[in-house]
């Protein structure tokens, strides 16, 4: 999945067809009425979108901590610092960006993309925050976040 075109309606329905497909793997017919939750406690799976969520994040991480004078990180930092006021996308692009891509995952923390880079040089820290957003319940998230942050 390309990194600009990952948003809010191919996220759900990539969990969608996430649910899905375990349901057909275990015959598990529609008339059961078996909820989702029950259909992840038994694979064991997380869903998709957390998935994505977490290479996103790892990646943002590992860009972060390259060296300063490799030019993913030069342009990622710059980036961040403040895009040249004169500058647009091309015409046909995607407005939605991977940088946006991050901000949403970063949602629950209220970071924002100087605060994240500033964590992300710290390798465990970042880890623990990633591990963090990619829980599945979101009760279980906000205690977690509680406790840590």
């Amino acid at each position: 999945m390309w990194p600009g075109v990952y948003t809010q309606s191919t996220c759900s329905c990539l969990d969608a067809f996430d649910t899905w497909a375990p349901r057909k793997i275990s015959r598990i017919p529609y008339t059961r009425h078996v909820s989702n939750a029950e259909v992840r406690g038994t694979t064991g799976c997380s869903p998709l979108s957390h998935q994505v969520t977490n290479r996103h994040l790892r990646l943002f991480g590992h860009i972060a901590r390259s060296s300063s004078r490799e030019d993913h990180h030069g342009a990622l930092a710059a980036a961040i610092r403040q895009v040249p006021p004169d500058w647009k996308r091309p015409v046909g692009r995607p407005s939605h960006t991977w940088l946006r891509a991050i901000e949403a995952d970063l949602g629950p923390l209220n970071f924002g993309l100087t605060t994240a880079w500033r964590k992300a040089t710290t390798r465990d820290k970042w880890r623990h925050i990633v591990n963090i957003l990619c829980v599945f319940t979101p009760s279980k998230r906000l205690y977690l976040l509680s406790k840590t942050l």
